[in-house]
């Protein structure tokens, strides 16, 4: 890695592609620093053709978290519809603080990934409203497993970052509040983060990189057209280096 790299911004509210920074070189202290902090900031980084072998993945993740789960590997045949909007790790008792993931075979077109910042969406309700969610702590199930609830503070500042709010579709109502008043106020909260130009949408080639705050961003991969395929690697990491 090197220590001059240059960030070319995704969005007005986060997110930032990386040049002069090879993820594929050994980590220094200097690299290692950097790298947490640009996560820390823009929540979302991209590296174009940087073609990670598995090895990489836990090296990599070492410098911004504690450890990683295995390598997985994900192939969507076309048609495919949008995935709903989600975190890694809502269930399982430990969210993920990251995902590092790098594109194998991507479609001619589409088939990306998608974000949103819950941090922008936390900066954007009124202070009255802010108030009024500080103190709540979700409920999270899938529809899977509907039994099995997770419960997680609403709002986090996940290793001393602006607050965020850790949603998505799994969050199913928040403690000590009746359902049918929860459930207007998740459609509330998930209407405004997904709102008209909040999305940053990536369409990925074979050999680009993502590195995201599963904290701070809610994500989902994308349609893939009939006749196409989407293949990607990742790994979650967990805890802060």
């Amino acid at each position: 890695m090197t220590t001059r790299p240059e960030f070319k911004p995704l969005h007005t509210d986060f997110g930032a592609e990386v040049g002069g920074l090879d993820l594929r070189d050994s980590v220094n202290p200097a690299a290692q620093l950097l790298l947490v902090q640009a996560l820390r900031e823009h929540s979302l980084l991209l590296f174009r053709a940087q073609p990670l072998v598995a090895t990489d993945f836990p090296r990599i993740a070492a410098t911004i978290g504690r450890n990683c789960s295995e390598l997985k590997r994900y192939e969507t045949p076309g048609p495919s519809p949008d995935q709903a909007w989600h975190c890694v790790g809502a269930i399982g008792g430990s969210p993920a603080t990251a995902t590092l993931l790098c594109s194998r075979v991507a479609p001619a077109s589409g088939g990306g990934m998608a974000f949103v910042s819950t941090r922008a969406l936390w900066q954007r309700l009124p202070q009255t409203r802010r108030q009024s969610l500080a103190a709540l702590r979700g409920r999270h199930s899938f529809r899977a497993a509907p039994g099995h609830v997770e419960s997680f503070p609403l709002l986090n500042s996940h290793g001393g970052g602006a607050p965020a709010l850790f949603a998505g579709y799994h969050l199913r109502g928040f403690e000590d509040m009746a359902d049918d008043q929860a459930g207007p106020l998740i459609a509330e909260l998930m209407t405004e983060a997904t709102r008209p130009g909040a999305c940053c949408e990536i369409d990925l080639a074979a050999g680009d990189v993502l590195l995201w705050d599963n904290w701070s961003l809610m994500h989902r991969a994308c349609a893939v057209t009939s006749g196409e395929t989407r293949v990607i690697e990742e790994v979650s990491v967990y805890g802060d280096p």
